[in-house]
């Protein structure tokens, strides 16, 4: 038996939204930004956004990863990603004991006038760990906000290269295109 854990964290950032959009569908910087939880990814399959007028990098990458959890256990996890529209990434991720569905938006927020990273979490836990579900969510939460945080100094550093003139280059998985 499993038990659903559901729940939504918004975030919000002062940098440009495109940025903000780009680096969110970046997992070339997984591995090198956020390496205190993800190490060694790989990609298994990847369909690149052939579509000029939609503002994509892809459309669908499977992958998988070793993260570890709660600092010391490390886990193999395969998940995949796919941007059907701009502005979402629906990514599922399956764990040694749980089933992670990850819906994150990144759009503008005119009422605040910020850019929101809004992540809804589905999560199918064993119905043993469920006495643990507000632990696992609180954990959840704050490795978030500490990859935003790392985010963060990512989109300064690009805003701070736009400002003088420098526009980052995305050149995502040199390589051929499918």
């Amino acid at each position: 038996m499993h038990y659903n854990l559901e729940f939504d964290y918004k975030q919000y950032t002062n940098y440009d939204h495109q940025d903000s959009w780009v680096i969110a569908q970046d997992m070339e910087h997984i591995a090198h930004l956020h390496k205190k939880t993800n190490h060694v990814i790989n990609f298994e399959r990847i369909i690149f956004n052939k579509e000029k007028a939609v503002n994509k990098l892809y459309s669908f990458i499977s992958y998988n990863v070793i993260r570890k959890i709660f600092f010391f256990f490390k886990i193999k996890v395969r998940g995949w990603r796919e941007i059907k529209h701009e502005s979402e990434i629906i990514q599922n991720e399956n764990f040694l004991f749980f089933k992670v569905n990850l819906v994150s938006k990144t759009f503008y927020d005119n009422e605040r006038k910020k850019t929101c990273l809004h992540d809804h979490f589905n999560i199918k836990i064993p119905i043993l760990l469920y006495p643990f579900k507000t632990l696992l969510k609180l954990a959840i939460i704050k490795h978030i906000k500490s990859q935003f945080l790392e985010d963060e100094v990512y989109r300064k550093r690009v805003k701070e290269l736009s400002d003088r003139g420098i526009k980052k280059k995305y050149i995502f998985l040199a390589g051929d295109n499918e």
